[in-house]
């Protein structure tokens, strides 16, 4: 998202959220389900790219609402959340926070998904899954053991 002013304050940040979320569909998102809402400094740093948002919820059923939104993100446009019709929204995405554990779990069952013929992997509330076909079942993941366990028995 834009970045409103170079000295970004916290209520900017969540007023920012919060009408995208409307945007979105979310219905019943006011800023008291926000936590805290805050830009964070990315790995590698891009100087004309603005920070990533975090964006902390008090409520479970509120982040659930939002994650189950975000796959109509790409049909924002700039002027529906309050920006200059010229900024372009297309590296916007909304994703689910993953602990380095679990960055690395689901880099390693993407790649398992690659090499033995799976067609699907994503995560969900701390957990990765995995699964084969549109008809089969989905395995849980909890940790790498359980990858190598998988690995094991094709």
């Amino acid at each position: 998202m834009p970045v409103v002013s170079e000295y970004e304050r916290a209520d900017e940040t969540v007023e920012i959220c919060l009408r995208l979320l409307t945007t979105l569909g979310v219905k019943d998102i006011s800023p008291y389900d926000i936590d805290i809402s805050h830009r964070v400094a990315t790995r590698r740093n891009f100087p004309n790219k603005p920070k990533p948002i975090i964006c902390k919820f008090t409520r479970r059923i509120s982040k659930e609402k939002v994650m189950s939104a975000r796959k109509n993100v790409f049909k924002i446009s700039p002027c529906d959340v309050g920006f200059h019709e010229q900024l372009s929204l297309e590296a916007l995405q909304l994703y689910d926070h993953l602990s380095p554990r679990l960055q690395t779990l689901l880099r390693e069952a993407k790649l398992f998904k690659e090499a033995n013929g799976y067609n699907f992997c994503w995560a969900k509330n701390c957990f990765i899954f995995l699964r084969e076909s549109e008809s089969s079942r989905a395995y849980k993941l909890k940790n790498l053991v359980d990858l190598r366990a998988m690995a094991t028995r094709r």
